[in-house]
């Protein structure tokens, strides 16, 4: 299968099977990142679309707690490179 029908395919399975406002529980995501002792400044994340995990209540929650937020910019539907943001994402 080529590239472009599989993405074709796991976009479909995306949409058929996409829940209303799924996000990542926030507190078992700190939960597992303190009982493994990971400790990072810099966090990457996206912008949720196209039947995405909604990931933006966590970057938040990094935010405030003065991590580094790492968001792709595209350019031009080209990913061009990575943009630094340590500000709020609301």
């Amino acid at each position: 299968m080529n590239k472009s029908k599989l993405r074709r395919k796991i976009t479909s399975l995306r949409k058929k099977n996409f829940k209303e406002n799924f996000k990542i529980n926030s507190l078992k995501l700190i939960k597992f990142l303190k009982d493994n002792k990971l400790k990072t400044r810099i966090v990457g994340g996206y912008y949720p679309c196209n039947h995405e995990i909604d990931d933006l209540e966590v970057l938040n929650l990094f935010s405030k707690n003065k991590k580094i937020i790492s968001l792709p910019i595209i350019e031009n539907n080209n990913l061009k490179k990575l943009k630094l943001k340590k500000r709020s994402l609301r």
